[in-house]
């Protein structure tokens, strides 16, 4: 299972001005504490990678490698929730 995963379907959040912020991820009843990172590497647009809690968010889940998953912002005040879908 991998340690980072990038947000390609979530805009980076603007409202984040440094490089890392913890945000919630939720799926279902599961809710784990991740770090969000403005993404910063040779892909083109403007997202952002989230680590740090990833793989156990992951793992919980029970994710598949090569599985879509669908990342929805559902809150930015006063924290970032973002819930995450898998088909």
């Amino acid at each position: 299972m991998m340690s980072s995963q990038l947000l390609p379907n979530v805009p980076h959040l603007s409202h984040f001005t440094g490089q890392r912020h913890p945000i919630i991820l939720t799926h279902g009843h599961i809710e784990v504490e991740v770090t969000y990172t403005r993404y910063s590497g040779k892909r083109d647009g403007s997202f952002g990678v989230i680590s740090g809690g990833w793989e156990n968010f992951a793992s919980l889940c029970n994710f598949k490698p090569g599985g879509v998953r669908i990342f929805e912002v559902i809150s930015t005040e006063p924290v970032t929730i973002i819930q995450v879908r898998c088909r």
